[in-house]
């Protein structure tokens, strides 16, 4: 993602000069080495969340060993952790990931974490002028605790951020996370961007172009 946030390529590349942390994609660090199965830790299992899990389940077993759910609420991690555990296939079909609860203090013990928390979403209709910024003044706070966590224990692996507004929720784990690298950090918007591009343009005539002809930009 640091290759694409235009508008913030000079703020970036000013936090990773002071910082004295580089990106270089031809490094061979631990995290970007083959690791086989992936182990994934989550955080946040609100709408976002669950969908995120759910998906991983369905379609990650050939990729993912295990899944490590964690949220504040005791009641909604168990549920999850009931529902997904009891995703099975016929007998000689496809492996599905291992579903498990995590404690806080093992959530960066994997390959690849995935910050999907969110402390409130704006109601259709409020008065808040852009949606994004104010996700992203409540949400800071939260990603930054995780940023520094993963930098006091050393961690080497991916850190995805799913929650609004991605780009920026980055540049909070980048100047939060002291010794984690660039390329450690990464958004994963573009996809749902696209996605809802398409699913309008399938709705509309208008739009219909961006089926065939459309990209999408970002990170």
């Amino acid at each position: 993602m640091y290759r694409t946030i235009s508008g913030n390529r000079e703020i970036f590349q000013k936090e990773q000069e002071t910082s004295g942390r580089t990106a270089d994609v031809s490094e061979k660090d631990e995290f970007r080495k083959e690791k086989g199965r992936l182990r994934i830790q989550m955080v946040g299992l609100g709408d976002v969340g669950q969908n995120v899990a759910i998906g991983l389940t369905l379609l990650g077993g050939d990729q993912i060993e295990s899944i490590g759910l964690y949220d504040l609420n005791q009641a909604q991690l168990s549920r999850m952790e009931l529902e997904l555990g009891q995703f099975s296939t016929p007998p000689g079909g496809k492996r599905l990931p291992v579903i498990h609860i995590v404690s806080e203090a093992q959530l960066f013990d994997c390959d690849v974490f995935l910050f999907c928390a969110t402390k409130a979403v704006p109601a259709i209709g409020s008065e808040a002028s852009d949606v994004r910024m104010a996700q992203y003044e409540a949400n800071r706070k939260i990603v930054s605790i995780y940023g520094k966590m993963a930098s006091e224990r050393a961690y080497q692996g991916l850190f995805l951020v799913i929650s609004d507004p991605v780009d920026l929720l980055c540049m909070e784990v980048l100047r939060s996370g002291i010794t984690l690298h660039p390329e450690q950090i990464r958004g994963c918007g573009l996809g749902v961007m696209n996605a809802r591009a398409r699913y309008y343009a399938g709705k509309a005539s208008k739009f219909s172009g961006y089926l065939k002809e459309g990209r999408a930009f970002g990170p």
